[in-house]
């Protein structure tokens, strides 16, 4: 008998494990951007949703088979529906293993937002370009190699409003260089969710920190609004053009 209640207690965890949403990124996942983007899909849209982001993090760090390459001592989050774990900067912190995540989670919608950490806005060049598109690269093969059938979205970096603030010195010349670029690889695996130009937000809309790179609660908030609202946008449009190949969620809802 305890053998058998184990074994139910083991298959429901498995079961309850899966999410809609599932929201990876790196630290604008863990301040202000990836709490609202976790608020606006959990709460309006009433779907298990899991956010985690580890700041300074890029794909590479995410897909590490060993644990010491996926940690980081700069910030981590994980939310996981109404449950938060923090951990602050200075330290180590963890991001789970992106292929066994994408087993447990089994998400109906992937979003990430990455780009900042490996954009290489101090001297972008042709081999940074291509260190760019392999980091890339590194998500689309995880997704492939599970089988996953998520919707994916990825997020790409905003606009600064203070070009060249230390430590970062954020361009957006650069910045459009780099969005260019996930397009062109990340699709048509996934939809690219342009936060220059493609959500309504212009360079002086949005304000940064003094480094020029984060932002506060208003900024990280405006900024998460535009970029949800684009991608519920995108799904209304694909369920009005095919209805019939609409597929009910885990929860019952078209998506």
């Amino acid at each position: 008998m305890k053998h058998s209640a184990l074994l139910l207690f083991f298959v429901a965890s498995q079961a309850f494990a899966n999410v809609e949403t599932l929201i990876i990124g790196d630290s604008h996942v863990v301040g202000p951007f990836g709490e609202n983007m976790h608020k606006i899909f959990r709460e309006t849209t009433k779907e298990d949703t899991r956010t985690i982001g580890l700041a300074g993090a890029s794909p590479s760090n995410m897909v590490a088979t060993n644990a010491k390459g996926r940690t980081l001592n700069y910030g981590f989050a994980d939310r996981n529906n109404e449950n938060e774990r923090l951990i602050k900067g200075g330290n180590p912190a963890e991001f789970p293993e992106l292929g066994p995540l994408l087993q447990k989670t089994n998400p109906n919608r992937i979003i990430i937002e990455l780009g900042d950490n490996f954009a290489d806005y101090r001297s972008g060049s042709a081999a940074s370009d291509a260190s760019a598109k392999a980091q890339v690269n590194l998500i689309l093969k995880e997704l492939d190699k599970q089988g996953s059938k998520a919707s994916c979205y990825w997020v790409t970096p905003t606009w600064t409003d203070k070009p060249g603030s230390k430590p970062y010195q954020k361009s957006n010349e650069r910045l459009l260089q780099l969005i260019a670029l996930i397009k062109k690889t990340a699709q048509p695996r996934c939809t690219v969710i342009d936060s220059a130009e493609g959500i309504g937000i212009g360079k002086g809309d949005i304000k940064t920190g003094s480094d020029g790179l984060h932002f506060d609660g208003t900024n990280g908030k405006k900024w998460a609004e535009a970029a949800a609202k684009k991608i519920q946008e995108i799904e209304k449009s694909k369920q009005a053009k095919s209805p019939a190949q609409s597929v009910p969620n885990k929860s019952g809802a078209v998506q």
